[in-house]
């Protein structure tokens, strides 16, 4: 992951799913983060009813969306999503309302996650001269 976020195509930003999912993969973030240059995380939070949650996973038909699978990925959604949002607070974290289509959801975070960079002026990554820093 970390040669891949060092591409300059990432220097602009990019999205991590799901992670960091711990504290010590926050700490191993945060850190890499910093040596190179990044500005600290924005975390995106999707707010949906857990019944629409079970009904989208239920009707995506994937072979392991039973309901013990399901349940147990709404808990870690859950906790995922509360580990993130206290470690980076509100003010890095944009909240969306994820009931609605998926093209409605997506200009919703694209506008949330705008305002915030504009709110601290825009920060990019910048190469090094002679190129990226790597490890």
């Amino acid at each position: 992951m970390k040669a891949r976020l060092l591409r300059s195509d990432a220097g602009r930003g990019f999205i991590l799913d799901g992670y960091p999912a711990t504290d010590g993969q926050a700490e191993a973030l945060d850190q890499f983060l910093s040596e190179h240059s990044f500005p600290a995380p924005i975390v995106v939070v999707i707010d949906a009813p857990e019944e629409v949650l079970r009904d989208r996973m239920t009707r995506r038909g994937r072979a392991d969306d039973e309901p013990s699978n399901i349940e147990r990925r709404l808990r870690d959604y859950r906790e995922v999503g509360r580990l993130v949002e206290q470690r980076y607070g509100p003010a890095r974290t944009v909240r969306v309302d994820g009931a609605s289509t998926p093209a409605d959801v997506a200009a919703r975070i694209a506008k949330g996650v705008e305002e915030l960079q504009l709110r601290e002026g825009l920060k990019t990554r910048k190469p090094e001269e002679g190129g990226l820093k790597t490890r």
